[in-house]
Formats: structure tokens, sequence, C-alpha cells
């Protein structure tokens, strides 16, 4: 869930997971009360079926230093200026970048300046490195390699990161990790990165989800398919670089965790 906050003369840009992007006058947007249900957002803009949201922004200038950097599943990464999102077409979807056949969008950023990203696999590979890495190129381009990725490993998470954040993680199995800052080597773009997870023959640890902790989050929830758990991001210690982290959840009543919200 994205609350953003804004005016009549601004412009809201929702950006979805085919490398899409609406532009949205806040003016056209329907008056609804907080209790009614709302409006869809293919109704404003027309999206295709298999099509998700996945961050909204709201610009009041485009006349800015600011930029946006995207990054995909199958390790893609690229690195726009917001005026180049300015347009008069708001009746159907805009490329935003190019998301090749068989991957898909999964993180939208917006900096005012370069800093620090990290990534995190599904197989446990972190790598940490500065934006100042990627030039800044047009909408319709496909951007550079983010991370050297393993055989069939994808990327789950790409945010910015600073000093004072910490990174918590959910595997398959139930088990949330939760290390600091310092654990990450900062490196160049396209290596192959740290391991974060001890790898184990038998099942072994598969992150699906990854976030930043900043100081504005203290709670996270884990998803099954039919259940899902509550707790405060405080209670899960830090761990260090090869550990699997502590079990959370009994995978055998609460199901194998597919998804991890924090707020």
């Amino acid at each position: 869930m994205v609350t953003v906050y804004l005016n009549t003369q601004d412009t809201v840009l929702v950006f979805t997971n085919k490398g899409r992007y609406l532009f949205i006058p806040v003016h056209k947007l329907a008056d609804i009360r907080w209790k009614e249900l709302g409006q869809h957002v293919s109704q404003i803009v027309p999206i295709e079926e298999d099509e998700v949201v996945i961050n909204v922004f709201n610009e009041k200038d485009f006349n800015t230093d600011a930029f946006y950097v995207f990054a995909t599943q199958n390790g893609m990464i690229k690195k726009s200026t917001v005026p180049l999102f300015k347009t008069t077409r708001f009746n159907k979807p805009l490329i935003a970048t190019k998301v090749k056949e068989n991957d898909d969008l999964i993180s939208v950023m917006r900096f005012e300046k370069d800093q620090l990203i990290t990534i995190i696999t599904n197989k446990g590979m972190s790598l940490t490195y500065n934006t100042s890495e990627l030039s800044d190129t047009g909408l319709r381009a496909a951007g550079v390699k983010s991370i050297n990725l393993k055989a069939e490993d994808f990327v789950v998470m790409t945010e910015g990161v600073s000093e004072n954040d910490t990174i918590l993680m959910a595997t398959q199995r139930g088990s949330l990790k939760r290390i600091s800052f310092k654990i990450l080597q900062g490196a160049k773009r396209a290596q192959r990165g740290i391991t974060l997870l001890k790898e184990l023959k038998k099942n072994p640890h598969r992150i699906v989800a990854a976030h930043v902790v900043t100081g504005e989050h203290s709670q996270y929830t884990l998803y099954s398919k039919s259940n899902e758990e509550h707790g405060l991001i405080n209670d899960i210690h830090k761990s260090e670089q090869y550990t699997n982290g502590s079990f959370i959840v009994d995978t055998d009543d609460f199901g194998e965790v597919i998804d991890m919200y924090i707020s």
C-alpha cells in the first residue's frame, strides 16, 4: 500500500510491473470519501489485466534534478531524470523503461541526489553500489546489468540504503533475518556481490521478500497463501552475515512464506 499526499495542482505518476507509467493530473481524480471503496486506476487510464502497480509518486514541478531508478527481477537497472516524464498525453500508459520478455519491473525509486542502493536476490546474494554508476538514459532504453546473477537466481529487492538502516529478509521456510548496514560491502555495479545466507544441502533457505528498514518502520507482516503473521521489527535481533536468521512461523501450520510487508 502506498499513501501519497498531494493537491489538485500536482501530478501522480503510477508505475507498473510492465515498465509503463500513468501520467494522471490530480484534478482529474474523482473526489471520493475516505470510507468509500475508491476508484480503480484502470477506470482512469486503461491497463492490461495482468498489469499491477509497483509504486506511485507525486510530482509538483518537473523542473528538477531528481531522478528515478528502475530495477527488474532479472537484474537490469536504469536511471532517468524526472523532466523526461512530463507529457501532455493522459489517456494511455506510457513507456518508463523497456522490460524484456519474461522479466518484470519490481522496484521504482525516486532520489534527489546520488546515493547507495542495495540489491538482494532469492539465493541470498547482496550487492551494494552508488547510483552515480548509472548514466542518465531515455525512457525507451532497457538499462544495464545491475547484478551478476547466478543460474536460476533472481532479484527480490532493490532499494536505497544508508548507514543508519537495517535490512529485513524473509525466507520461504518462515525465517526472518535482520542485518545492519555495516555487513553490506560497497562494490561496483554488475558484480556478483556477497552471500547473506548459510547454504544448506537439504531444503535451503530462499529469500522471498526483503526491505530496507528505516526509522519510520516498526512492524512487519508475513504472508502465506492463507495466513498472515504480525510482529515488531525490533524483536528481530541483528544477525551475522552467514546465518539463516530465526524461525518466526511453523510452515507446517502457517504455510510457506510468500511475501512480507513492513510499516
